[in-house]
């Protein structure tokens, strides 16, 4: 799959925007994930901090996911339909 995926958009720029959206989901979920076990796990003292680790890094990783989303049509179309396919298959 992945020697055809980058035999199929033929440049640089286009697999670049692919694999920049799929990072930039996969930090942003990462960061909300970690928010949410550390404002679950010790829920006296942690919600503060879960608010204050997603203000830091939370926004800046919805700023690169909004800029990477501006890729969307120069070949991220890719990695959001293969994730579809895989989540309809799953």
């Amino acid at each position: 799959l992945t020697v055809a995926v980058v035999v199929g958009f033929q440049t640089p720029v286009a697999l670049g925007a692919a694999y920049g959206i799929a990072v930039s989901t996969v930090m942003l979920a990462t960061t909300l994930m970690f928010a949410a076990v550390l404002a679950l796990t010790f829920p006296r003292r942690r919600p503060l901090a879960a608010v204050a680790f997603l203000l830091v890094f939370g926004v800046v990783d919805a700023c690169f996911f909004v800029a990477t989303l501006l890729k969307f049509t120069q070949g991220g179309w890719f990695t959001v339909a293969l994730t579809v396919a895989f989540a309809c298959v799953l």
